[in-house]
């Protein structure tokens, strides 16, 4: 009975001590991201780095949390966005910015200003973003800080400055965490690893399409070199290790994107912008 109860203090020590770093490690993050801001993040509620696309992320936001919160018929017309009349399903000639909203909805509620629920969105896109790499490191690595140099590497990298403007650009927290759980279920083959996977998997996939591509790239070239090093495993050991080396991997089909883009061909047409600005579809 000692024994047993010495353990479990013990255990729960390291989940208490565990709980304290990782809170300390989000706090550095989030402070690193006031600085690294500056001045954005003294003021979300009145400040944007251009009045162009950060404006049109406004716009995003607001039309879906009105289609959300007004009801099933609302929310049915969703991408049948009040720009372009009378071309149908409009919300489809960019991103739709469905996960951004929905992380959003209750800064929009409560400070009841799109502008200030944007700018924090790409502040908190830098933190998760930062915490997400911290995470997948420290796990390959079993080092916490080489987890922390990955994580303020990717959040505060040079290409992520130059898009600051671009929120669905920014939102690459989901990324990491795909990758952390799919080398958990190639490593350790339980079926909750799959569902994280193809939870994150679909997250960044909604949050922002162009990256999905590269995140299914970065996923396949996970399974396989597991799969080549369980081979040769195999010749050099004569054993079988218990690696999974064909997970199922979630699909993501922005069947709204596709169809407009049927039906009423390059959106360049209509809004008469050149082609490297306009939406990821139109050069499908």
């Amino acid at each position: 009975m000692s024994e047993s109860r010495s353990k479990l203090t013990k255990s729960l020590s390291f989940l208490k001590r565990s709980f304290v770093a990782e809170w300390m490690v989000l706090t550095g993050l989030f402070l690193a991201t006031l600085v690294m801001l500056y001045p954005l993040s003294l003021n979300p509620n009145e400040m944007v780095p251009e009045p162009a696309d950060p404006l049109l992320n406004v716009w995003r936001m607001h039309w879906d949390k009105h289609s959300i919160l007004s009801g099933v018929d609302s929310l049915r017309r969703l991408f049948d966005a009040n720009i372009f009349y009378p071309y149908p399903m409009t919300l489809a000639y960019s991103e739709h910015f469905l996960m951004e909203t929905a992380l959003a909805l209750p800064i929009l509620l409560l400070a009841d200003s799109h502008l200030l629920g944007m700018n924090l969105s790409v502040l908190l896109s830098f933190v998760l973003s930062a915490y997400g790499a911290y995470l997948l490191i420290s796990d390959w690595t079993r080092n916490r800080w080489a987890g922390l140099f990955a994580g303020f590497l990717l959040a505060f990298a040079p290409y992520r400055y130059g898009h600051i403007n671009h929120l669905e650009l920014l939102v690459m927290q989901w990324m990491p965490l795909t990758l952390l759980s799919l080398h958990w279920l190639l490593t350790r083959t339980h079926r909750r690893y799959l569902v994280l996977f193809i939870l994150f998997f679909n997250l960044q996939a909604l949050s922002a399409v162009n990256y999905t591509f590269h995140l299914a790239l970065a996923c396949a070239k996970s399974c396989s070199e597991t799969y080549l090093l369980s081979s040769c495993c195999r010749l050099l050991y004569f054993g079988d290790p218990s690696v999974v080396a064909g997970p199922h991997v979630s699909r993501y089909l922005p069947l709204p994107g596709l169809m407009a883009k049927q039906e009423h061909g390059d959106a360049s047409g209509i809004a008469g912008e050149p082609k490297p600005y306009n939406a990821f579809w139109s050069f499908l």
